[in-house]
């Protein structure tokens, strides 16, 4: 069995388990069929670079939330860029990289793989999608990076993720090699950085909540001021923002400098000197 084989065997289990998971609560992110027509719309390699971008988001999540998932992750994901980009990086370095990355998959604990399973197959399945140059593979990669940006079960992180698709799909179809060396635009996300005491926090708490957290403290990245979000002046000024009627997450923006501070993730009743 090729290596390619034992990867798709055991990821058919993967879906078997996540969809047992997933009985009763919103489906499982399933867009393959409009991202793979977004990514045909443009050539082969632009169609690639474009599904690079989500693929590259995931890494940004480590950073984040100061996790790193696996090792393996990130070199993997600067192997396959090397390669989409002509380096002189052979077809065997790049499924090296896969089989070392989908050992630790196969080790992570059942915590580890309700928050991460899919940033780990969101990458590897990319890889295989650049090695094979399959577009319907990279729409894959695309569909499950989303799902691992925004990872929640709810009707909110549901909204994320199409907001998310109908953006990127938006620059995937407008990108042009004519874009290349100009100068780049003044940047319109912010940078969301959690302090020690969020990150502690939010590993306290249930897998599928966090999951719920994340996806919202995700969106800031592209909207600080979402809808339902408030001022607040205690314990410090800043805003907050509700994830169901349990759990709240309290941030500071700083539009200058375009970053989001969050200092809070966690019980509404679990924050000495403030209420609603």
């Amino acid at each position: 069995m090729t290596p390619a084989q034992e990867f798709f065997r055991k990821l058919k289990g993967y879906q078997t388990k996540r969809r047992q998971q997933t009985v009763g609560q919103t489906p499982y992110f399933v867009e393959v069929p409009e991202i793979y027509q977004i990514l045909s719309e443009v050539p082969l390699k632009d169609a690639l670079g474009c599904a690079f971008q989500p693929v590259f988001d995931i890494w940004k999540l480590g950073h984040r939330y100061e996790e790193v998932v696996s090792p393996y992750l990130m070199p993997l994901v600067l192997n396959v860029f090397d390669y989409m980009t002509e380096e002189p990086l052979a077809r065997s370095d790049v499924l090296s990289g896969i089989d070392t990355l989908m050992d630790d998959f196969n080790n992570l604990s059942e915590d580890d793989f309700e928050l991460h399973g899919d940033e780990i197959l969101a990458v590897i399945e990319f890889a295989y999608a650049v090695l094979n140059q399959d577009l319907q593979q990279a729409a894959s990669a695309v569909n499950r990076a989303i799902t691992a940006l925004y990872p929640g079960d709810d009707e909110e992180s549901a909204h994320y993720r199409q907001e998310y698709l109908a953006k990127w799909g938006a620059e995937c179809i407008a990108f042009t090699p004519n874009t290349v060396g100009q100068p780049p635009e003044e940047p319109r996300e912010y940078r969301v950085e959690l302090t020690r005491p969020a990150r502690k926090m939010l590993k306290k708490i249930a897998a599928k909540d966090q999951k719920r957290i994340r996806s919202t403290i995700n969106h800031l990245v592209v909207d600080p001021f979402p809808p339902g979000s408030y001022k607040t002046m205690k314990p410090q000024q800043g805003r907050a923002v509700k994830v169901g009627s349990q759990y709240r997450v309290l941030y500071e923006v700083d539009k200058e400098r375009r970053t989001v501070s969050v200092y809070y993730a966690g019980l509404r009743g679990g924050i000495p000197g403030w209420r609603e």
